[in-house]
């Protein structure tokens, strides 16, 4: 285990003091827990370039008070008893937590405004979506595909030098798409994302001002909902019917809204499928006002009756369609990729 302690030799405390001080503050202040075994005195003292009798001197006094246990051939450790006196005076020093207020921006405050309200709405009965059956997942084989692709290469234990996420996994992912879902990319065109919630976090901060307009589909994903009002975005929700969006309804807006969000190929929650003319039209729409339509692939590659249907991205030939995905339902939610 290695100690991070601040010693400096041009300040008038003698060292030894300061050794002393330090890992006494460490212990009162939970760093180092009772029991816990500290580095030897000679490792210690070289580590700090410190001399062994100078480490020593700060052992041997808080031995003396309480706070140590030297262990013959075993060790020295923290006493597993604390001087009861000493840690009420030193936590009576300590700030409450209740006085320290961090001011929010005004984005932040609207972020815990919505914690607060789904907080308000959340109910004792649970209807979670997005378990995964974990028990079914094939353990063994993703084992030995990942020993078998580690033993190849350890780039990816480096930092990207694209910001946009590791590039061989770009052109996998393209590629994928290209075949599974029709969308129309290059490996240049992916960003790899903490999730799909991040990708629509990133397109809010880059396109959306504050009492802009959005589209979302009603009833919808209500995690999108939050991210775009968390944006300082006005929402304007579009009803449904067994066919999906009711795009005629845009045509009755008294404004071009930024962004158009929608689930198009299983809609989050009814499960309806976005008709092929109400893909056309959305499209049309969209080239003719300049709005930009957020395609969410949500649980896309699940289709028990008949063929995956393709990406409302492939359709597009205007550029106005920002293609969002995820490998959660796939692989498995914590991997965290969109």
């Amino acid at each position: 285990m290695e100690l991070v302690l601040v010693i400096d030799a041009a300040l008038p405390e003698p060292l030894h003091q300061q050794v002393y001080s330090q890992l006494r503050w460490a212990i009162l202040s939970g760093r180092l827990s009772s029991g816990q075994r500290l580095p030897a005195s000679r490792v210690l003292a070289k580590s700090f370039g410190l001399s062994r009798t100078t480490v020593t001197q700060g052992y041997d006094q808080l031995i003396s008070e309480g706070y140590l246990q030297a262990r013959p051939g075993a060790g020295t450790y923290v006493c597993a008893q604390l001087p009861e006196l000493l840690l009420e005076a030193e936590s009576i020093k300590q700030l409450p937590q209740s006085a320290v207020e961090i001011p929010l921006s005004a984005y932040g405050k609207r972020v815990n405004q919505l914690s607060l309200e789904a907080f308000k709405e959340s109910c004792e009965i649970s209807f979670r979506y997005g378990h995964p059956a974990i028990d079914l997942f094939p353990v063994e084989l993703w084992r030995k595909l990942l020993s078998k692709h580690c033993r190849k290469t350890t780039q990816w234990l480096k930092y990207s030098e694209d910001s946009l996420g590791y590039w061989p996994l770009r052109k996998a992912v393209a590629d994928y798409l290209q075949q599974s879902r029709a969308v129309r990319c290059i490996p240049e065109q992916v960003i790899i994302t903490n999730g799909s919630q991040q990708s629509l976090s990133l397109i809010a901060q880059l396109l959306v001002n504050p009492a802009d307009s959005v589209v979302i589909e009603e009833p919808g994903y209500r995690g999108a909902r939050h991210i775009f009002k968390a944006s300082g975005a006005t929402l304007l929700p579009i009803s449904l019917d067994q066919h999906g969006l009711v795009v005629d309804r845009l045509m009755e807006l008294d404004e071009t809204p930024r962004l158009v969000y929608v689930t198009p190929s299983h809609q989050f929650p009814t499960g309806a499928l976005l008709s092929l003319p109400r893909r056309l039209a959305l499209l049309k729409w969209a080239w003719k006002t300049g709005a930009l339509i957020i395609e969410d692939d949500y649980d896309s590659e699940y289709r028990y009756g008949g063929r995956p249907i393709p990406s409302l991205q492939g359709l597009d030939s205007h550029g106005s369609v920002l293609y969002v995905g995820t490998f959660s339902k796939v692989m498995f939610p914590g991997i965290r990729l969109g």
